[in-house]
């Protein structure tokens, strides 16, 4: 009987292969020091380069600009990551996502459903009138802004639902 059935972790397997090679725990710690200490640099690097009206708008995030700055803040730590994961493992941020025949159809999966619950919670109010929403965020810039996230965030759920972890919306 177990032999008639195929194996579910075949794809995880051939997957994960890549990195088989280097799997002493020190390449993990270093990954995760390097990924770690990226995320706590940053914010004094962003703090340093921007201008007063900048740093203002970063620490309060109640415009789409500071958003912006405080989602930003992220590319530098994952940019570390992948500058890491190059140079321990020789992968690149494309090896991570996983066979395209698979990522695709869950991409746009991913990007129709964040793009249905983003609608939801910031255009679809169910706190009070739409005058107020005008003034705390103005549609066309916030539509800007969480469209140009959008890439990215869905991007990072697509991998994860492509490597077997199965996300329920």
């Amino acid at each position: 009987m177990l032999a008639v059935m195929s194996d579910p972790y075949g794809p995880l397997t051939q997957f994960a292969r890549p990195a088989a090679g280097e799997t002493d725990l020190r390449y993990v710690i270093l990954v995760s020091a390097v990924f770690v200490g990226a995320f706590l640099v940053t914010p004094a690097l962003i703090m340093t380069v921007l201008p007063l009206s900048g740093q203002i708008a970063f620490e309060e995030g109640r415009t789409a600009f500071g958003t912006w700055l405080q989602f930003a803040m992220f590319a530098i730590p994952a940019f570390a990551f992948l500058w890491t994961l190059r140079r321990m493992h020789g992968r690149g941020f494309w090896s991570l996502i996983g066979p395209t025949d698979a990522a695709w159809p869950d991409l746009r999966r991913v990007v129709v459903a964040l793009i249905a619950i983003l609608f939801v919670v910031q255009i679809v109010v169910p706190w009070g009138g739409a005058g107020m929403i005008v003034e705390i965020r103005p549609l066309i810039s916030w539509l800007l802004l969480l469209m140009g996230w959008m890439a990215p965030a869905s991007t990072g759920v697509a991998m994860r639902h492509s490597a077997g972890v199965k996300i329920c919306l």
